[in-house]
């Protein structure tokens, strides 16, 4: 699970500003959205962000670093030794531009935007989880920019997931929305992340799929021994949540939306 935790938490540090004018060069798009990106992080030094993901709240601060002359939003807890080494979506975008394919246009929740591609991953580090030699191994990302103000709008992201000797395809999308200014920043209030492959058959993964079918019994068992009122209630707070572990524990598929209730810059720590 540590690779969608990993994306979870890139796609909450994605804040960009101000507008870029169409291209129909992928790496040029990339660097105007870059530029864009560290013009609006100027003048925000931490933010605090409260969000609630599959029904629980959580606040999280996100201090900024300087890595390699460029910003970088880490989350307060990543320690010293780890800085260095988070990535945020731009992150990526630096170490992928020179290797990106323009793939067109396309409308992506509404929002017409440029589209750019990569299908060459060696040699490249993006991150922790995500190394070339780690547990996950990227062999396709796309990456889907507002024409008009280089937001990303959807992210996806193709590869295998290695545990011990078995191999298996995995797929993660992840698709922000509802960007709303905050000093001088725009960050997404809303993401929705989708996987598929995270569970399946050999090694961890496998424990994994167990422990989910183990919890989802229990939880189906504690529903039939509640007053049909009590069971009502339950159902209607977790919502789409207990359909999601239901599909989980059956499928192996893997949904989750974080909800962004409130960003606050340059809080006191």
């Amino acid at each position: 699970m540590r690779f969608i935790h990993v994306f979870a938490a890139v796609c909450m540090a994605v804040m960009v500003t101000a507008t870029i004018a169409p291209a129909q060069d992928a790496a040029q798009i990339i660097q105007q959205a870059l530029q864009v990106y560290e013009d609006g992080a100027k003048n925000t030094d931490n933010y605090r962000m409260t969000a609630k993901t599959m029904g629980f709240e959580s606040t999280t601060l996100m201090k900024k670093e300087i890595v390699d002359g460029h910003p970088v939003f880490v989350p307060a807890q990543v320690n010293e030794s780890m800085s260095s080494k988070w990535e945020s979506p731009q992150n990526w975008f630096r170490k992928i531009a020179d290797r990106a394919k323009y793939d067109g246009t396309e409308e992506v929740d509404g929002r017409t935007c440029h589209v750019v591609s990569i299908d060459n991953f060696e040699g490249l580090e993006l991150g922790p989880g995500m190394q070339s030699d780690g547990e996950f191994q990227p062999t396709w990302m796309s990456i889907a920019l507002d024409t008009e103000s280089s937001l990303p709008r959807r992210m996806r992201m193709k590869g295998n997931m290695v545990v011990e000797d078995s191999t298996r395809p995995m797929s993660v999308e992840a698709l922000m929305t509802d960007y709303r200014q905050v000093n001088g920043m725009y960050h997404p209030f809303r993401i929705l992340i989708e996987a598929d492959g995270i569970m399946g058959p050999g090694g961890a993964s496998e424990v994994d799929m167990a422990e989910a079918q183990e919890s989802l019994a229990e939880l189906e068992k504690s529903l039939e021994d509640m007053s049909d009122q009590e069971r009502e209630m339950v159902e209607r707070v977790m919502g789409d949540q207990l359909k999601n572990l239901r599909e989980m524990a059956g499928s192996g598929k893997f949904k989750i939306e974080m909800a962004v209730s409130s960003i606050e810059p340059n809080v006191a720590e």
